[in-house]
């Protein structure tokens, strides 16, 4: 936007966002970048959600879809002109697929999906301008409004770049139960808990009931279960040291994350080591203050551990969380790529260079079926209630329209009557004291739209009626954590044996097909130039390999560290070779450099930078100018002929005894 605007190629810019938090976070990052010494709120206007018409002087606009959509159509006429925008950036641009709908907090205000995808789409359209859209997650209905991506660059790239932070990886958490499901005997009497009413009964079993993990705080309130990882977590978090980071844990529903926060205050009172009142929190769409908490989580010590369902899954952007735990399964794969998302920031406050992720639900395995994300198209009416169709039909523009959202309607209401007992029919009937209400019903679609508006309030009666009451059985069996290995691979599932195997096999597969560079790495690694070893790093990790896993792996199936680079695994692979320990290597490599002459203050701080490289890429290069021509950080500072210059003559000398002991 810095740029547009300085060059003149904007006048004034629209940056779109759905929800609050996304606006009021963008805003702060306005005021909080700096460009050449100063805010971007300071050298543009800007002007934030809660305002509704740009000044003239105002350069970035902030708005909410939500927010838009009224000004442009649900206030009569605008003032907002189709060219009062040059550019319009909407941010999240994936939202609208149907999986997991994470869209529900108060400040979704669209019947559904379908209705909030098209009433976006009309806010983009609605402006002569070009529309940027920016998601690190883009979907069928992103391409559909979009088009297909201009630009594209990847977490794995950014990774490999420096500018996210990677993962270890995933500790898989089992129970006894997560491993061996819950299991209810016909006859058994139980304890249910009815959400409607927040109250607790007994209920007497009339058949066998198995419930698995993915049922886990569904299906089944299994206290025992949720005790246990809370348990288990007190031993790897500390919320009282800063430099820790902070976590950010996935429930299933509101009362799921009050259970969690509640858990977790007993289990470090527990484990002697209690927190502060404000430590751990639940920052749901249901919390009222949630703006201010989110602040907080962003900017104080506390809260440190934070308990969320849907508001916290995307867009939201706080650096310092560095641990991640799965209690909630999700089907989608944008969502749980977006989730994993809440972690991947750099933050210099830590002491932490990676992320890590608790998945006590098997998350990693349900999403191992899923080789992409693809948009779920349903019917345009399937998950609306009652008295959305009611109101969408009341709200009709023309006589088709009406037709189509009247029969719609009559459909849903006579689905719900069918599955109506007749006790329930007759205290429908004696509330709403409407003689026949079944008779009632199926005269609906009779009645003109003038009709229909008189009976809102036995709409709204029959939208809110429970046809059976929402309950589920409550386990308070004790549990056990059985196991908390890391998964290996893109699936985060695969043990360490399998995970070398596979990279056994992908590696001779390789050098026994002639693949070049695998074959140099194989047989003649001091050829390898700094290029080859980053195009080996992008196709390891494609496929699920990299360093630090192999390293983990290694040490958990032979019970012995090692600091072995990627040559070496390959090496190891492919010819059987034992695991070089690279830092040994380099300091060995180092030391005959450092030992070859009198060096000068100048030149030792060359030294200083040749080995930094070597540390960061391994390897430099088959020849001193290679090395110091294709290294971005040697070519800015001259190159070969500066270098060696500087060292007397010496480089080709340097390199040629840095491979020598590197490789042989």
């Amino acid at each position: 936007m810095y740029r547009l605007l300085k060059h003149k190629r904007a006048r004034r810019i629209l940056y779109l966002v759905d929800r609050q938090s996304l606006a009021t976070q963008t805003n702060n990052a306005l005021t909080d970048n700096r460009i050449e010494q100063q805010s971007i709120s300071s050298i543009f206007g800007v002007k934030t959600f809660e305002e509704i018409l740009p000044e003239m002087t105002t350069k970035i606009q902030i708005a909410t879809v939500q927010g838009m959509v009224k000004r442009l159509f649900h206030n009569g006429e605008t003032e907002i002109t189709p060219g009062m925008y040059d550019f319009v950036i909407v941010d999240e641009a994936h939202r609208g697929y149907f999986e997991d709908k994470e869209m529900t907090d108060d400040e979704m205000e669209f019947y559904d999906h379908n209705d909030y995808v098209s009433q976006y789409r009309r806010v983009v359209d609605y402006f002569d301008a070009v529309a940027i859209g920016m998601t690190a997650t883009p979907t069928l209905n992103t391409i559909k409004i979009f088009g297909n991506p201009v630009y594209s660059y990847s977490y794995r790239q950014a990774v490999l770049d420096g500018y996210l932070m990677d993962h270890d990886a995933p500790i898989i958490l089992e129970t006894e139960q997560s491993q061996n499901g819950l299991h209810f005997k016909k006859g058994a009497e139980v304890t249910v808990f009815d959400y409607d009413s927040h109250q607790v009964d007994t209920d007497v079993l009339s058949d066998d009931i198995d419930f698995e993990v993915d049922d886990f705080n569904i299906k089944v309130d299994n206290t025992g279960f949720n005790r246990e990882i809370a348990s288990y977590l007190t031993k790897q978090l500390d919320p009282n040291d800063p430099e820790l980071g902070k976590t950010l844990i996935f429930a299933t529903r509101d009362s799921h994350a009050d259970k969690i926060v509640s858990l977790l205050n007993e289990a470090f009172e527990a484990a002697d080591n209690p927190v502060p009142i404000n430590a751990i929190m639940k920052i749901t769409g249901k919390d009222r203050h949630r703006e201010d908490h989110i602040k907080q989580f962003n900017n104080e010590q506390f809260p440190n551990i934070v308990v969320t369902v849907d508001l916290l899954t995307t867009g939201i952007d706080i650096p310092s969380i560095t641990n991640l735990v799965f209690l909630r399964r999700v089907k989608s794969r944008v969502l749980f790529e977006q989730m994993l998302g809440r972690a991947t920031r750099l933050c210099p406050d830590v002491e932490v260079d990676h992320f890590k992720i608790y998945d006590a639900v098997g998350q990693y395995k349900a999403m191992k079926s899923f080789t992409a994300m693809n948009q779920v198209i349903q019917s345009k009416n399937i998950n609306r209630s009652i008295k959305e169709l009611y109101e969408l039909a009341v709200g009709a523009t023309s006589e088709d329209a009406y037709h189509e959202y009247l029969e719609q309607l009559t459909a849903k209401l006579q689905r719900k009557c069918s599955r109506l007992s007749s006790e329930q029919i007759n205290e429908l009937e004696d509330g709403l004291q409407i003689p026949d209400l079944l008779g009632w019903v199926r005269n609906l679609q009779t009645l003109t739209l003038g009709e229909l508006s008189q009976f809102e309030e036995e709409i709204n009666v029959l939208n809110d009626y429970r046809v059976m009451k929402r309950r589920v059985i409550v386990s308070y069996d004790e549990d056990q954590v059985v196991s908390d290995k890391p998964g290996f691979g893109n699936d985060g599932v695969t043990t360490s044996s399998d995970y070398l195997e596979e990279f056994n096999q992908f590696v001779q597969h390789a050098v026994n097909e002639k693949v070049g560079i695998y074959v140099t790495a194989k047989s003649r690694p001091r050829d390898l130039k700094l290029q080859d070893l980053q195009e080996i790093e992008r196709v390891l990790v494609f496929k699920g390999f990299n360093e630090t896993d192999l390293q983990k792996a290694w040490k958990q199936e032979h019970h012995q560290n090692t600091a072995a680079n990627i040559i070496s695994f390959i090496r190891q692979a492919a010819l059987g070779t034992p695991l070089q320990d690279e830092d040994e290597l380099i300091s060995r490599a180092m030391k005959k450099v450092y030992n070859l002459a009198d060096w000068n203050d100048k030149q030792k701080k060359w030294l200083r930078r040749i080995e930094s490289q070597l540390r960061e890429n391994n390897v430099l290069g088959p020849t001193a100018k290679m090395a110091f021509n294709d290294n971005d950080i040697f070519r800015e500072k001259g190159g070969y002929n500066r270098i060696n210059k500087d060292l007397d003559g010496k480089a080709d000398e340097i390199i040629n005894l840095i491979n020598d002991v590197m490789f042989g």
